[in-house]
């Protein structure tokens, strides 16, 4: 190999960093050694799914989907609170609690819920 190609070689590996472990996501260093090593048919595969992941994060970004999916674990603990208040209203009523006021609520939050008769 002459002099030219060895110094090639030898930047294009420069700042490499040998990985082996599978089951643990590499450091930038270790992925470049992993991606100098692999077939070409290899590296396609990696690029075309590189590619795939960025489109769908690009998505996720611009489709706001982190702000929906917060908004949806908010809803979901809103929903949990008012089933708590639904039960806690049945169980005040069956204990001589306001019947007809405490009732008819835990009948109005269970219908706004989609679980029990309008």
């Amino acid at each position: 190999m002459s002099e030219d190609a060895a110094e090639q070689l030898a930047r294009l590996h420069e700042g490499e960093k040998p990985y082996t472990q599978e089951g643990v996501i590499p450091t930038p260093a270790q992925w470049i050694w992993k991606w100098n090593r692999a077939t070409p048919a290899r590296r396609l595969e990696v690029a075309e799914a590189v590619l795939r992941a960025q489109e769908a994060a690009q998505r996720c970004l611009f489709g706001d989907h982190q702000s929906a999916l917060d908004e949806l674990r908010e809803a979901r603990a809103a929903l949990c609170n008012v089933r708590l208040l639904a039960a806690e209203l049945e169980a005040a009523e069956a204990h001589g609690g306001a019947w007809d006021a405490n009732q008819e609520a835990a009948r109005r939050l269970r219908a706004a819920l989609g679980e029990g008769a309008p």
